[in-house]
């Protein structure tokens, strides 16, 4: 199944690091996680059926409708008179696959249970605060999914608001209450 996040959509803030290769390493597990985790997040923030409708509009990457590719990579837009900007699909998607890939990440698996990394030379971090941000950001995306598709119901007649998951549009904590 093709997806509309890939590797090269982890940088900046959302560095994984040697995560470019999508064969090996960081990469290929960073591969498994969009696998996992982008219809997850697509499915909650559109509902499954208009879910279905972009993955058929995206099924020739060389003839994306225009409007298809602007939900994916964003497009400023007016109501009454107010200009806003949808930032896009494939920013907020990527920003809760990482959130899930740094979640994974916390711990490897060993023999004998969970571990945590050992690091020489260097202390480890806690990445609660980078990956809770990055999660809450994705909740905003969905929000201003939201608000991009019911201001744009002409272009996008498949969307039902009440079919939107409220995972998607709850935000979360690094200390868990």
């Amino acid at each position: 199944m093709a997806t509309i996040v890939n590797v090269h959509d982890f940088i900046n803030e959302l560095l994984v690091a040697g995560g470019e290769n999508p064969h090996q390493g960081a990469g290929y597990e960073l591969c498994a996680m969009i696998e996992k985790y982008e219809p997850i997040y697509l499915t909650a923030a559109l509902g499954y059926g208009f879910y279905v409708v972009l993955l058929d509009n995206l099924s020739d990457p060389d003839d994306v409708p225009e409007e298809y590719a602007e939900l994916i990579d964003g497009k400023d837009y007016t109501v009454n008179g107010r200009l806003y900007k949808w930032e896009g699909l494939r920013k907020h998607t990527a920003q809760f696959i990482y959130y899930w890939y740094q979640r994974n990440n916390v711990t490897q698996t060993s023999l004998v249970g969970q571990v945590k990394p050992k690091t020489e030379n260097a202390n480890n971090a806690i990445v609660d605060f980078k990956a809770t941000k990055a999660y809450n950001d994705s909740v905003d995306g969905a929000r201003s999914l939201k608000h991009f598709l019911t201001n744009n119901k002409d272009l996008y007649p498949d969307f039902v608001v009440a079919h939107q998951d409220r995972c998607v549009l709850t935000k979360i904590n690094p200390f868990g209450i």
